[in-house]
């Protein structure tokens, strides 16, 4: 009996195993959602959505503030009283990004967009969200070995990337902008 009982624990710890180191490396392949993080005063954890291209997340501004996280180390997020009751801030993760080819790109893009009864609008005056990306450590290396690299916003207008003053604060990059659009971690070619 009591090797019986033994083996019944060794076959459950195994099956534990398994099943927690599948969830484990589907968390670092990013096809898991990380939690999302506690409200740190911008409007707190939002929607989380997957790194790959055309995934789209919204909130509806309350209070005032919004935010919303990307499993592929994304926020944006505005603090209390910068946007108006009932816009909708969204994120989007594109699968290509406009002007590839004139940027050497660190991350993976992001397309923000606010919107009001289902039409886009423009931060105006002092609306505006500040748009952060958690590097990987691969990707911090990357960033300090490069001194022209930044978060970059692409300006719809001029129809080019431009480099914003974005703020490295550990292993987070952060910009405020009142741009919405396309932003991207990299460096101007």
């Amino acid at each position: 009996m009591k090797s019986k009982s033994v083996m019944i624990i060794f076959g459950v710890l195994v099956v534990l195993a398994l099943v927690g180191g599948a969830w484990q490396t589907s968390v670092f392949a990013q096809t898991v959602p990380p939690v999302v993080p506690a409200d740190n005063g911008t409007g707190g954890g939002g929607p989380v959505i997957p790194p790959a291209g055309g995934a789209t997340a919204n909130q509806t501004v309350e209070n005032g503030k919004a935010a919303l996280v990307t499993s592929g180390g994304w926020q944006v997020s505005a603090g209390k009283n910068v946007l108006p009751a009932g816009d909708v801030l969204g994120v989007t993760i594109p699968g290509n990004l406009p002007g590839a080819g004139s940027v050497s790109a660190i991350t993976g893009g992001m397309y923000t967009t606010l919107t009001n009864n289902g039409a886009n609008v423009e931060l105006s005056g002092n609306q505006k969200v500040v748009v952060s990306f958690k590097l990987s450590q691969d990707q911090l290396d990357a960033f300090k070995k490069d001194p022209n690299a930044g978060i970059l916003w692409y300006d719809p207008v001029k129809k080019s990337w431009v480099r914003l003053s974005a703020t490295l604060n550990g292993d987070t990059l952060s910009v405020e902008t009142s741009g919405l659009g396309y932003f991207v971690v990299g460096s101007l070619k």
